[in-house]
């Protein structure tokens, strides 16, 4: 081989590498801070051994089980009702399964972020839903010491029909149809005046509307043309604070192949605005995508 033929089999190849690394990370003169694969896995793991003893301790029906899953000092949400503390927490599962005594559940999905995640479960053996079309809830789970130290419950629309109350998710469907605007000044008016954007897993918080159009104008330099699908929304059991829902985030890598990274969105809402927004990931898709490498 000459040493011309060498140096552009070299180029070649070095080229290669970078658009094999580019991914859906967006535009090569401004692309995103990529996660590191090492800790996105961390992360995950550690969340997905807690929830998933938290699953099969239910399904156990065994309260030992149950109470070793939770600090002393957890505090459980599920719409207006309340526990603080473990004997409060233990009370409300010995109730749930006296009630419903062939209990059981599935862990369907997570999302995490560095410090709480959310847990995807599905159950059944309760109100008349069944393995085959179960009660889907949304968990936001923070742990301590591999155990939950806080618990709060939201549902899927047909369990909120169910219990005849009425959900206005007008706020969750505009997000997705306003993040995929490309319209930075769009997504600022979408957030009240003091509202802030927290990344729980890229550690970005915007604080304020400049702040958060400043925020939404790198995001689509980031990744151009992305659209953001509503999969499924979640709200709380009795009208709460916070609502959000599952997203789809439809990218294209430097080749034009579609990916798309799945994330979960907690809103508190401010009238028609938002106020706070707390944003999870599924970690197996931000590997696959390249946001985490």
């Amino acid at each position: 081989m000459n040493t011309l033929h060498f140096k552009l089999t070299t180029l070649i190849v070095v080229c290669l590498v970078i658009i094999s690394l580019a991914g859906c990370t967006g535009k090569k003169e401004s692309v995103r801070t990529p996660l590191s694969i090492s800790e996105v896995q961390a992360l995950s793991s550690a969340f997905e051994k807690v929830v998933t003893a938290e699953n099969d301790a239910w399904n156990s029906h065994d309260f030992d089980a149950i109470q070793q899953i939770y600090t002393e000092d957890v505090v459980h949400f599920d719409g207006q009702p309340m526990y603080t503390g473990i004997d409060e927490v233990m009370g409300m599962a010995r109730k749930t399964l006296q009630d419903y005594p062939e209990f059981k559940g599935r862990m369907a999905d997570t999302f995490i972020g560095r410090a709480d995640g959310i847990v995807v479960w599905e159950y059944w053996n309760v109100l008349g839903y069944t393995q085959a079309h179960p009660i889907v809830e949304y968990d936001l789970v923070q742990t301590r010491e591999e155990r939950i130290s806080y618990w709060r419950l939201f549902y899927f629309p047909r369990f909120m029909a169910y219990l005849n109350t009425p959900v206005d998710n007008t706020l969750v469907e505009d997000y997705a149809s306003i993040w995929s605007s490309a319209d930075p000044t769009t997504v600022a008016a979408l957030y009240a005046e003091d509202g802030v954007k927290e990344d729980t897993l890229f550690g970005e918080t915007s604080t304020g509307r400049a702040a958060i159009e400043s925020f939404a104008a790198n995001f689509f330099a980031w990744y151009p043309g992305a659209k953001w699908t509503l999969l499924e929304p979640f709200s709380e059991q009795t009208p709460g604070i916070m609502k959000g829902g599952i997203y789809s985030i439809q990218v294209t890598d430097s080749s034009g192949n579609p990916c798309e990274v799945r994330a979960a969105v907690l809103l508190t809402p401010s009238g028609k605005e938002i106020q706070k927004e707390n944003i999870y990931y599924n970690a197996e898709s931000l590997i696959a995508w390249g946001w985490a490498r």
